[in-house]
């Protein structure tokens, strides 16, 4: 029984750990940009144009992650070890970073 892991399974573990971390890098950037708006006194104008950047700086560092490990091709997998790094963030993170307040 051979057991050596194949190019495809090698090239879908480098995709996995790479969406990981662009979701971990995804909920970091959410939480500091949370963070400073709740600390600092903007008018609800200045949050109203902050949004949307946000979501448009995150999704080009997204897309950015995807490209560099999939080339841009957007997978299961891919999209599955996303959601694993937010909810890792969330589980092990979260909680450190909302009770600085």
């Amino acid at each position: 029984m051979n057991l050596a892991l194949t190019e495809l399974i090698r090239a879908q573990a480098f995709d996995c750990l790479v969406m990981a971390g662009a979701g971990v890098a995804f909920m970091l950037f959410y939480q500091l940009c949370s963070f400073l708006c709740q600390r600092a006194a903007l008018g609800k104008w200045v949050r109203w144009i902050l949004e949307p950047a946000f979501w448009l700086a995150s999704a080009l560092i997204t897309a950015q992650f995807l490209y560099y490990c999939a080339y841009g091709r957007i997978s299961v997998h891919s999209a599955a070890a996303f959601g694993a790094g937010v909810l890792l963030w969330k589980i092990f993170f979260c909680g450190i970073m909302s009770s600085t307040r």
